[in-house]
């Protein structure tokens, strides 16, 4: 998934042909890539559920991938992983905040543990299964990765054009793939969106 389209960028670039399509298209998946990256999480929402799975702390918080979380479908602590209907934690037994936290109550009952309100320690003995991230990209996101792209198609500008045509004629030199450094106003915008190095799950 990308974070700004097409259209959007071939506009922020006064370009109105389809020579630069291809180009622009896989430009747009790999900036998209870079800024999950830098921003330690995943910023658009996908279509449907996504499963994670997570090492338990030993602590009441537990910080999903993507947020903000639009909806939980379930959470289950299962040591043997095995994910059946007793390992499953009521969803009134936790609440979710816009930092993607899911946070156990004081009086969650959680299984095998009686009552206690933290996520046992245990290796990837935690399965979440929700929908999260932004349902619509923030404008100052999709900005950002506009603006990143415009770097990086700028640099492979000066180091020259890698397809001309015209007619019969036709040119071809400079880089296929170019990458340029994060410009200081992205990162500005993407220092607001990142998230500190944490533990993180598996899918």
């Amino acid at each position: 998934m990308v974070l700004a389209s097409l259209s959007e960028l071939k506009e922020h670039e006064g370009i109105s042909g389809s020579a630069l399509d291809a180009f622009f298209t896989s430009l747009l998946a790999r900036v998209s890539a870079m800024v999950d990256r830098y921003c330690n999480r995943t910023i658009e929402a996908p279509v449907g559920d996504v499963t994670e799975y997570y090492d338990g702390s030993g602590c009441p918080d537990l910080f999903v991938l993507r947020y903000p979380i639009v909806s939980v479908t379930s959470v289950h602590v299962d040591a043997a992983r095995a994910w059946g209907a007793a390992t499953l934690i009521a969803s009134s037994s936790y609440a979710t905040d816009a930092a993607g936290r899911i946070r156990l109550l004081p009086s969650a009952s959680v299984p095998d543990l009686g009552v206690r309100g933290v996520f046992p320690e245990g290796v990837q003995n935690v399965r979440v299964v929700y929908v999260g991230g932004y349902t619509t990209v923030p404008e100052d996101l999709k900005e950002a990765a506009i603006l990143w792209c415009s770097a990086i198609f700028a640099k492979r500008r000066k180091l020259g054009v890698l397809s001309t045509s015209i007619g019969a004629y036709s040119v071809t030199y400079g880089q296929a793939s170019v990458t340029a450094p994060m410009p200081a106003e992205v990162r500005m915008v993407l220092d607001r969106y990142r998230r500190p190095p944490m533990v993180f799950a598996s899918s």
